[in-house]
């Protein structure tokens, strides 16, 4: 069986014209400030090398990678960021693209690993999905593929971000929880998720701010899956000390967590009212139906994928951060 013919990217004709990545982009855009000795030298390596001039002339959006960190299961099957991949691969269809998706480590030990993959992958752009490792992310910014990092931020480097407002969202939340309640729990998430630290924060903010702070013993973490917020209810419940409200870093915790309540014979919302966050498609269809924060899934991987096509065309912008509103939406699990 013949093998594919590789894809041929900007940065093999930077390296094979020896040229920077960024000439390359003004020779193929027609965007101008360009020697005529090094166009005609990009143009002719270009065509040497079977560079698709053509899709360029068209605006089309080429190849997008989608690296996102290992989960605890597969992207497609995470409810969270396979809403994001799928509004991505809308979006990335739509401008004449295509979009394939990497699952890589996020451990300083396999920086090298996960470059070299990345490298192999031949795309166009890439989308840097959840991360969270400054090191990593440097790295695969000095292979100079057009960048964009998803739900992270990394104020030292010189890439845009595209986040939901998570902050914004669990202050939200606060302030709702605090016009009937004053005992308040928390269930936490995993501390190098960057929408999770952003949600603890603005939670705990306004609760102290609001004058009532949360109490530690009050506070226990989930791993974002159900069992996990199972657990962490359980472990609140066994502490003994009372409260009538709980927040939950996603849906999914607050779905175990109500699972645990019922358990212990707690009615939801009578004795304790559960906010969950994400406003993923079950936590309308659970009893009863949860409180929760919208979190727009979707919009954000097709924000994305139109900012990282703008950076191909446009490599010269100031560096960006998107951030995308959330919204309280209130059901029957909370009075």
């Amino acid at each position: 069986m013949p093998r594919s013919k590789k894809k041929v990217t900007m940065l093999d004709i930077a390296k094979k014209a020896g040229v920077s990545l960024g000439t390359v982009s003004r020779v193929l855009n027609k965007a101008g400030n360009v020697q005529k000795d090094i166009e005609e030298k990009v143009l002719k390596t270009a065509i040497n090398l079977g560079y698709e001039l053509e899709l360029k002339k068209k605006g089309k959006i080429g190849t997008v990678g989608f690296v996102i960190r290992e989960l605890e299961n597969d992207p497609t099957q995470n409810v969270y960021f396979s809403a994001i991949l799928r509004g991505a691969q809308k979006r990335a269809e739509e401008l004449g693209g295509r979009l394939v998706y990497s699952v890589v480590p996020n451990t300083d030990d396999k920086i090298k690993e996960v470059v070299a993959k990345i490298k192999n992958l031949q795309v166009d752009a890439l989308l840097l999905v959840n991360l969270s490792n400054s090191k990593l992310v440097e790295e695969i910014l000095k292979l100079s593929i057009p960048s964009v990092v998803m739900e992270d931020y990394f104020p030292d480097l010189e890439v845009d971000s595209v986040t939901t407002d998570a902050f914004d969202g669990a202050v939200k939340v606060a302030k709702f929880l605090l016009q009937k309640h004053k005992k308040i729990a928390f269930i936490d998430g995993p501390q190098d998720q960057y929408d999770v630290v952003q949600r603890s924060a603005g939670f705990c903010f306004t609760l102290e701010k609001l004058g009532n702070p949360i109490d530690p013993d009050l506070i226990a973490y989930s791993d974002l899956l159900p069992e996990g917020g199972y657990r962490a209810m359980m472990e609140l419940l066994d502490k003994g000390k009372e409260f009538t409200a709980v927040y939950c870093t996603n849906d999914n915790s607050a779905i175990g967590a109500i699972r645990a309540l019922k358990e212990r014979g707690l009615k939801v919302p009578e004795d304790v009212s559960v906010v969950g966050n994400d406003d993923i498609d079950m936590a309308s269809l659970i009893d009863p139906p949860l409180t929760t924060v919208r979190v727009f899934r979707e919009s954000l991987g097709r924000v994305a994928v139109d900012h990282l096509h703008k950076k191909i065309y446009e490599p010269y912008g100031p560096v960006l951060k998107i951030v995308i509103p959330e919204e309280l939406v209130i059901r029957k699990s909370t009075i």
